[in-house]
């Protein structure tokens, strides 16, 4: 009995047993030795021109055979959907690459019930660059700007500065490692990130935020409101929105409060109301080069009711109801009474029958 199999164990065997008085063997058995994946060829670097057809491949082995997926330099899974990407038998063929979605390292994943393996393959892409990602920072004396850009050739990364080239003796602005780094007291509202090598060059702004529309509630409780805004920022330049509220006044204004959360989404869920309150709310949007203006005040929104709160409403408007009734009755008695009356003086004032 074999205790621990290896692959060059796998084959047919039978069971036999012999004495003095014979031999008796049982039915052949096939001994399938199974193994985890591994990758064993990959088609790393590649370098082609933007626009091309490329063909990556991941050559696994593994028993039973392994599935294999593709993920993008992003980590978006390749599927059947994917127009211009097909991927089979371990190859993934990209019918015209481009340097904006597909310059980078492809992930190879491989597996199969024992176990899974992965590896990189880099997709060199010649062509124009890319601006993947803007990073940024401040502190109280100092911003700090990085342009992350790709491209073959590598691309070299600029600055500007209200669209003016930042040269090394402007003041409180100088670039170490393609990294941008400004005094805080020399900060302007509109800085910009370049990238280029011998295809072109690839330029994103960064900009101090405009102001964003005025907030919309989507959703209505007792205790929270849910508002939705637009904004006009770069989605690859990091900013977030503050959301401030207010208990409407009709008689006077109170203090703003601000929401203590910092929000990357242009949406925004306002909890801890007060149940059956009048609201009014607003935004802004902050970023590295700091805040912009707030948006126009939004409409005044009403919380619900509480389960307690709305019996006592219904109990209120019934005994309102109730009370009315009854007035109308009085009214309507009064209103006989004094018909009543009238025909009476009219009968002793003018003798009438």
């Amino acid at each position: 009995m074999c205790l621990k199999s290896k692959l060059t164990d796998e084959g047919w065997y039978v069971c036999s047993a012999r004495n003095e008085e014979g031999k008796i063997s049982a039915h052949k058995i096939f001994l399938d030795v199974q193994f985890s994946v591994n990758i064993i060829n990959i088609t790393s670097p590649q370098e082609v021109p933007s626009g091309k057809f490329v063909s990556l491949l991941c050559n696994a082995t593994g028993d039973p055979d392994p599935s294999i997926v593709w993920k993008t330099p992003n980590g978006t899974v390749i599927g059947p959907d994917h127009l211009g990407y097909r991927a089979t038998g371990g190859f993934l063929y990209i019918s015209s690459v481009s340097v904006e979605t597909d310059a980078g390292d492809w992930r190879c994943e491989a597996c199969n019930p024992i176990g899974c393996d992965n590896a990189s393959v880099s997709l060199l892409i010649q062509g124009e660059p890319s601006i993947r990602a803007i990073e940024t920072s401040r502190n109280t004396s100092t911003v700090t700007i990085r342009c992350i850009a790709i491209g073959q050739p590598v691309p070299s990364i600029g600055y500007l500065r209200r669209g003016s080239e930042i040269s090394p003796g402007m003041e409180g602005h100088h670039v170490v490692g393609g990294v941008l780094y400004i005094k805080v007291s020399t900060l302007t509202d509109w800085y910009t990130c370049s990238a280029t090598n011998k295809y072109g060059t690839t330029e994103q702004h960064l900009r101090k935020p405009k102001q964003p529309t005025k907030p919309l509630a989507t959703e209505i409780n007792s205790r929270n409101i849910t508002l939705q805004w637009n904004s006009k920022a770069e989605a690859i330049f990091p900013s977030v929105f503050v959301v401030e509220h207010r208990h409407y006044d009709d008689t006077a204004e109170t203090k703003w409060i601000l929401d203590n959360v910092d929000r990357k989404s242009r949406n925004a869920s306002v909890t801890n109301l007060k149940p059956y309150t009048k609201y009014v709310f607003r935004v802004k949007e902050k970023n590295t080069l700091g805040e912009g203006p707030e948006s126009e005040v939004s409409d005044v929104y009403k919380t619900l009711a509480t389960g307690s709160q709305q019996i006592y409403n219904y109990c209120y408007i019934v005994k309102a109801h109730k009370v009315m009734l009854i007035v109308k009755r009085y009214l309507l008695m009064f209103k006989y009474i004094f018909k009543k009356l009238i025909v009476l003086i009219n009968k002793v004032l003018f003798k009438l029958p």
